[in-house]
């Protein structure tokens, strides 16, 4: 027994009740009632302006309120043209719709009825081809029953067979079905196994009706409906003793029952599968339907034309991915509100666009990205697939609840930047305290929530886009830090360039950070963050760097005196305080692939 089927679920459509899905989803009207045809043209009153000017009142309908919803001539009227008013008052004149006086008004909407000035279907038997005009003007097959040549009239339906009600019940083996609505009786008819459709004369099939502790089916005669696995818009469209049901996208074919006990499910023959599908409106009523086991695939170019790879879940459990008819028309990543603008079915309504499966970015929709990502299924298991997700450049391209972040593709070819949920608020470049108040999920120790930009009008007032960098792994020899690590430039929101703690403003330090950058950029800078600690510049500190406002406890170079001192980055003389002097090439930092910078410092003068 097969249980495999795509996340949107089935929808069943029987003659007598509807049937779905537990997963629930949109009730669709396969059919519906329409108009009959259009009416003819009646006047229209109304002049080109309004309140004496030349100005029209409109130009087009959409200009119009509700109850003058037409624009006839620049002006908004109730009608123009019968077709535009209602059968209880289908004629329009001058504009409004009145009732009707002859057969023109209702013109493809049935007869005038002069009584009501409605249109109506009929007025006698004559409107009705061979069949009865009932006191409702409506055709019905009979009045009486002797318009019936077998059976009885039945709410203006020949029913043939024994009638049953209350006091005349059926025999054993038999049921009382009433159709249609207003009937007054029933007619009793043999039961029987819609699954096996064991107990019928020859020449009739079991139809499915109703589930009581099993499925109930009556025996009918064919209807010559469409046979097992053709196309249906409603059940009507199958024959009697199948149902009609949508296997995920609206892709609706009509099926035959099973036994979801058989574990084989030899009944639906090589290459199907018995599916599940739960009856609504009735607690534990579970039938079984034959459908071909979904081809797997990888992405959609998987699955050939007309299809899209799609997730449905696993027999095994978990999920999976399948070939399934293709919904709407957009692709993975594609931004979407609804399930059916997307190929596969499916909106992921937190990331606000289409899911696709894929392998490289190129499966997915323009500005788009395949990452490896893990879903949660149904029964609790989590299955690793693949995902398409919006590429951003910064957070204000990424709606909100989503942060603009980096991580690998899913082939590890390159880092990507892409919209992904957060809990915070706080973009790229702004201050913060902690990591949960930024939408990136990380605050960096300078004080403020790292972000991918573009421009440094994507970033803090304080902050300013630069080239930075990633490494994507430690190359052939499995080193970090060596001539052969892989990595990739991104540019994101870094404190402004200093060259004095003035620079700063004060409340912000100026001190030395890595471009992460190669080549060119491979440079130490002096960039603006949050002081680390308390201590100025020059004064004697700890072995911890978290004491100095720059981080920095050091030793200086260049001739300054043998004493451990905060960092603090300066020019001149003028930018270190009393009884200090700002020393050329103090500070000595390694960076890169050995690479060494020098900033001068401000320490004690000798």
């Amino acid at each position: 027994m097969g249980k495999l089927r795509l996340l949107g679920g089935l929808l069943v459509w029987t003659a007598l009740f509807a049937v779905g899905t537990a997963c629930g989803g949109d009730s669709r009207d396969p059919g519906g009632a329409g108009g009959i045809g259009s009416a003819g043209s009646g006047g229209a009153a109304g002049s080109a302006g309004s309140g004496g000017s030349d100005e029209p009142e409109c130009r087009t309908d959409r200009e119009c309120p509700e109850d003058r919803s037409h624009c006839v001539e620049g002006a908004c009227v109730e009608c123009g043209a019968n077709r535009h008013c209602p059968l209880t008052a289908p004629a329009c004149v001058g504009g409004q719709c009145e009732r009707c006086e002859d057969d023109e008004s209702c013109l493809g909407r049935g007869r005038c009825e002069p009584d009501s000035g409605s249109c109506v279907t009929c007025l006698s038997d004559d409107d009705c081809s061979g069949q009865r005009c009932s006191p409702d003007h409506l055709c019905v097959g009979c009045l009486s029953d002797d318009d019936c040549t077998s059976g009885r009239c039945n709410a203006g339906i020949c029913e043939p067979g024994v009638r049953c009600d209350d006091a005349h019940p059926c025999e054993t083996g038999e049921i009382c079905v009433t159709r249609g609505e207003g009937a007054t009786f029933g007619i009793c008819e043999v039961l029987c196994d819609p699954v096996t459709g064991q107990r019928c004369e020859d020449g009739k099939l079991c139809s499915y009706i109703a589930y009581s502790g099993g499925p109930i089916g009556i025996c009918l005669a064919p209807n010559g409906g469409n046979h097992s696995q053709e196309s249906c818009a409603g059940v009507e469209q199958c024959e009697v003793n199948l149902l009609c049901v949508n296997y995920g996208n609206d892709d609706f074919r009509c099926s035959s029952l099973c036994d979801l006990d058989d574990q084989t499910g030899a009944a639906c023959g090589e290459g199907n599968t018995c599916l599940s599908v739960t009856v609504s409106g009735t607690v534990g009523a579970v039938l079984g339907v034959c459908s071909p086991i979904p081809a797997t695939c990888q992405t959609s170019a998987d699955c050939g034309p007309g299809k899209a790879c799609t997730l449905g879940d696993s027999e095994g459990g978990g999920l999976e991915l399948v070939c399934a008819k293709a919904l709407g028309p957009r692709l993975g990543g594609a931004a979407c509100s609804t399930d059916s603008q997307c190929a596969t079915g499916i909106c992921l309504r937190e990331l606000g666009v289409c899911y696709g499966a894929c392998e490289h970015g190129s499966d997915c929709a323009p500005d788009a990205s395949c990452l490896t990502v893990n879903f949660n299924g149904g029964d609790g298991t989590t299955t690793e697939l693949s995902a398409c997700f919006q590429a951003c450049h910064s957070d204000a391209q990424c709606k909100p609840g989503l942060g603009c972040l980096v991580t690998y593709a899913r082939d590890d070819s390159e880092m990507v930047t892409v919209c992904n949920p957060s809990n915070g608020r706080t973009s790229g470049g702004r201050e913060c305290t902690d990591s949960s108040q930024c939408r990136s999920g990380i605050c960096e120790g300078n004080g403020f929530c790292f972000g991918i930009c573009e421009t440094s009008a994507d970033c803090g007032p304080r902050t300013e886009c630069a080239d930075s960098w990633y490494w994507l792994s430690p190359g052939d020899d499995g080193i970090w830090g060596t001539d052969d690590d892989v990595h990739q430039n991104v540019r994101r929101c870094r404190g402004l360039e200093c060259h004095s703690e003035a620079d700063c403003g004060g409340d912000w330090s100026c001190r030395p950070e890595s471009n992460n950058g190669v080549g060119d950029n491979a440079a130490m800078v002096l960039r603006c963050g949050k002081p680390y600690g308390t201590l100025p510049g020059g004064v004697p500190c700890l072995s911890s760097t978290e004491s100095c406002r720059s981080g920095y406890c050091i030793f200086p170079d260049g001739g300054a005196p043998p004493v451990p001192v905060c960092f603090q980055a300066c020019t001149m003389d003028a930018d270190c305080d009393d009884g200090q002097r700002c020393w050329p090439d103090g500070l000595r930092i390694g960076f890169g692939f050995g690479d060494v910078a020098t900033f001068a410092t401000c320490a004690p003068a000798q």
